[in-house]
């Protein structure tokens, strides 16, 4: 088929090549980049053919041949770009209050309905001012996702705290914008404590797995006692900085916070706020006063969730 050359044009190594060979003659690889390993491998093997040509003997579109030859020259790769998809038009700090409207009842709000709908929460929040306009579609969908069932009261769906709403904000604010801090040098963490984990010793050691078999483990263990674990969480990255301790208190959260920096989790960070419980673990007068004792290149800043919301 006469034609214009193909483009862009590609430089190959053998070792591309191989790779590329490799991957389109797999069974287990996905079909999508099966087929993408297959356009690439016409191109070094007939240099004479266009893209409409490659797209025929492949099976696809000349867009798609054209595209992946385009990326290929950008960064010589098969996967899939990540799709980050369009920014939330709502905040979490819109939607927190929302979902605080459907823990209550019709009845609070002047109404005489017996339970909410999502066609009635999204007039009673345009109504208060929460937000200018919500879908009933998206209430229902946050509902979901939050198993809110406002008919069947729980302790924890009801705010004890009048500062709720004042205090919500900055940590909501933390969990919104962790990727693109990130990028700056500000590691957003959470860090939390659990208590009284059974450490448990095998009575007999475990066997070596055995190929096609479950791999066996023994069903009787001596109880070893009881230690706590604080851990941290980066937001960002989904990193976690975990150990077990002999004792609980504050001095085991200091030395958990000292080993996250000086691990390699914490190293080029610039900025590192802490989202914290108000635990007697995490919640001392003396914390933020030690923080800046420490004379660090990080500069840290703590950050309480709300009382209700400690888990």
């Amino acid at each position: 088929m006469s034609g214009p050359p193909p483009k862009p044009p590609m430089h190959w190594h053998e070792a591309q090549v191989a790779h590329l060979t490799h991957l389109s003659l797999s069974y287990r690889t996905p079909s999508g980049e099966v087929q993408r390993a297959r356009l690439l491998c016409l191109a070094p093997r007939h240099p004479e053919w266009t893209n409409t040509e490659i797209a025929h003997a492949v099976g696809c579109c000349r867009d798609t041949v054209t595209g992946w030859r385009r990326r290929w020259c950008q960064e010589p790769t098969i996967h899939s770009a990540l799709r980050l998809g369009a920014p939330r038009r709502l905040p979490p700090v819109v939607r927190a209050p929302v979902i605080a409207l459907a823990c209550t009842t019709p009845h609070a709000h002047g109404n005489v309905w017996k339970r909410w709908s999502g066609a009635q929460l999204a007039q009673v929040a345009v109504e208060h001012g929460l937000v200018e306009a919500i879908s009933p579609t998206t209430i229902r969908r946050w509902r979901r996702q939050d198993t809110i069932k406002p008919w069947r009261y729980h302790r924890w769906q009801k705010a004890t705290d009048p500062a709720l709403v004042a205090n919500a904000p900055p940590g909501l604010d933390l969990d919104a914008h962790p990727p693109a801090w990130a990028e700056a040098g500000e590691v957003v963490c959470g860090v939390d404590e659990k208590t009284s984990i059974p450490a448990r010793q095998r009575v007999s050691e475990t066997r070596a797995a055995v190929p096609a078999q479950p791999m066996p483990g023994a069903d009787r263990y001596r109880r070893m006692g009881a230690l706590p674990r604080c851990g941290t969480l980066m937001v960002a990255r989904g990193l976690t900085c975990a150990r077990g301790r002999a004792t609980r208190g504050c001095a085991a959260f200091k030395a958990c916070w000292i080993e996250l920096l000086t691990s390699s989790l914490g190293q080029r960070l610039k900025v590192l706020p802490l989202l914290l419980d108000h635990g007697s673990t995490q919640a001392p007068k003396p914390l933020g006063t030690w923080m800046a004792s420490l004379a660090l290149a990080v500069a840290g800043r703590l950050y309480w969730r709300p009382t209700p919301a400690s888990g």
